[in-house]
């Protein structure tokens, strides 16, 4: 009798168990529907989920993943500790993941570059793009580029600089992403600024503006028309 209980008690653990990494899923799903559109609803999801630091395996890594995520697009300060990023890093690293794997180096380079270390926050991002070459990340891709381009410029790096930068206006157009070729440009026409090259610095102010107005919603024009012209006034660009 008393073992016939226990069997009924450990299959209901068991039951409830399996329910419960269900519900998980199930949050960890709406969280990436929400993550790029209502950021703040993705961190209030995650922040809901009970006993959280008791997940194992996939769901651990899942939940540190997203977490990071979450934080970062809520610009939170609390993205500059490298703990959370780091489970979902290990976990992901020998995986076949690559989409994962690329997703949590990114990021762990994201919190490298916060806490000033530019060496290892390089070496992420490259180790980043190693995973996703093979995927269709653009997105992802085009943004450590970017960043990559950044650590390159602020090391007066221009000339790799740049070649980050063309590299990351290659992966934002293969992704549709209007808005990251937009700031691409900027970056592009920042470096031949610096490099005192003002044609090219119009060119690329032109190509911005040009963007803006044919590909974003009449309200987006707005917000970006302003900024555009008083870049082209600061660096004494005429319209």
């Amino acid at each position: 009798m008393k073992k016939l209980l226990y069997l009924g008690l450990l299959s209901v653990c068991v039951l409830l168990g399996s329910c419960v990494e269900k519900n998980v899923s199930n949050v960890f799903d709406k969280v990436e529907g929400y993550m790029d559109v209502c950021p703040d609803s993705a961190l209030l999801l995650l922040e809901q989920i009970p006993h959280s630091e008791e997940l194992r395996g996939k769901q651990r890594a899942d939940y540190a993943l997203l977490l990071t995520q979450a934080r970062d697009k809520n610009y939170l300060d609390s993205l500059q500790s490298d703990s959370l990023i780091k489970i979902a890093v290990d976990y992901y690293k020998n995986g076949g993941d690559n989409v994962k794997a690329g997703k949590a180096l990114f990021y762990y380079g994201k919190v490298m570059d916060l806490q000033g270390n530019d060496m290892l926050a390089m070496q992420a991002y490259l180790n980043a793009l190693a995973k996703l070459e093979k995927t269709e990340e653009y997105k992802l891709q085009g943004l450590a580029y970017e960043y990559i381009g950044i650590l390159n410029a602020d090391r007066k790096l221009h000339k790799d600089a740049l070649d980050n930068y063309q590299s990351s206006v290659y992966c934002f157009q293969k992704a549709a992403d209007t808005l990251g070729v937009i700031y691409a440009y900027r970056d592009i026409a920042r470096i031949y600024y610096v490099e005192q090259q003002y044609d090219s610095v119009y060119t690329f102010i032109q190509r911005k503006i040009k963007i803006s107005l044919e590909s974003m919603s009449t309200w987006i024009c707005k917000i970006y028309w302003l900024p555009l012209l008083i870049e082209k006034r600061y660096l004494g660009i005429g319209l």
